[in-house]
């Protein structure tokens, strides 16, 4: 089954000021066992750093010491190390084993400290994962098997956050502004949770679609849900509450829009394989491991 061929509900919309976030239900089939990133690094199985043959701006080494195989999605931030990044493609590292994850730079005045590093626990906001996944998915379409993205765009894309909430920081560092604003993002999100049962979230920022994140179990999703929104509101701080949420309707559209995509599969940088899509309006990176839809992570143009 294409990961873009799925049987969504769309549930109705949890309005927050200028965000709205949509309960996504489905029905379909679970991948066998894993660990989502945050339950893993809270029990101490996953270790990132620089690469053990020297640091590399575009790689991070990801070691999973648990018995299980440990989801990271992309957006993931790393902090530490000889620079922040954030990773380009969601990766599921198998159980005993080490892999280099394509990452972005996410800190552009530093290079050098420590070859370790952790994983922070916050995500990339939307329109910086956008910017990847253009970047990413153009690459794969033309045939490069890096999973490399602009890293002058995702640079650009942290300055245009910095200039926009006025912050400044010192080492052109995401982390910064996501900390200068972090009061208003907490206020935005506080209280929220998943549903019982939901597999996914679409996301509207000022009355239009921006984002959606699928997963194929609900535990999942609740894993990654405070990183997710509080990533989704930092879009909507400063934005007036007055746009009219999208009906249901404009969620299901950006799925409908993936079927006709241009797609192409390339191996997963752990288990599983890789689909990349770009369609009008939309760019879609998706996991899939033994058949199954692991994670979807879709963004619609402006």
């Amino acid at each position: 089954m294409s990961p873009f061929d799925l049987r969504i509900d769309v549930g109705h919309p949890l309005v927050r000021g200028p965000l709205a976030l949509y309960p996504l239900f489905g029905d379909g089939p679970q991948s066998p066992a894993y660990l989502p990133g945050p339950v893993a690094a809270a029990a101490g199985s996953l270790q990132v750093g620089e690469r053990p043959a020297g640091p590399a701006v575009p790689e991070l080494s990801v070691t999973n010491t648990g018995t299980q195989p440990v989801l990271l999605i992309d957006g993931e931030s790393f902090v530490g190390g000889w620079q922040n990044r954030t990773f380009n493609v969601t990766a599921l590292v198998a159980a005993g084993s080490t892999v280099a994850v394509p990452v972005s730079c996410v800190e552009q005045g530093r290079w050098g400290g420590a070859p370790e590093g952790a994983r922070r626990g916050a995500m990339a906001p939307a329109a910086l994962r956008a910017r990847s996944h253009r970047g990413v998915a153009a690459g794969v379409l033309g045939g490069s098997k890096s999973r490399r993205a602009d890293q002058g765009d995702v640079w650009s894309a942290v300055r245009e956050y910095s200039d926009r909430f006025e912050v400044h920081a010192p080492t052109g560092a995401l982390a910064d502004v996501q900390q200068a604003r972090q009061g208003e993002v907490m206020s935005m999100v506080a209280g929220t949770s998943a549903l019982s049962g939901q597999r996914g979230v679409a996301v509207a920022v000022g009355g239009r679609v921006t984002s959606i994140d699928l997963f194929d179990r609900d535990a999942t999703m609740a894993a990654y849900w405070d990183s997710l929104v509080r990533a989704y509101a930092l879009d909507a701080v400063g934005l007036s509450g007055d746009a009219v949420p999208p009906g249901r309707k404009a969620v299901l559209e950006a799925f409908e829009t993936l079927r006709v995509a241009r797609t192409r599969t390339v191996a997963g940088v752990g288990l599983g394989h890789e689909i990349h899509a770009t369609g009008p309006g939309v760019t879609a990176g998706a996991l899939v491991w033994d058949y199954v839809c692991v994670h979807l992570a879709v963004h619609c143009a402006a």
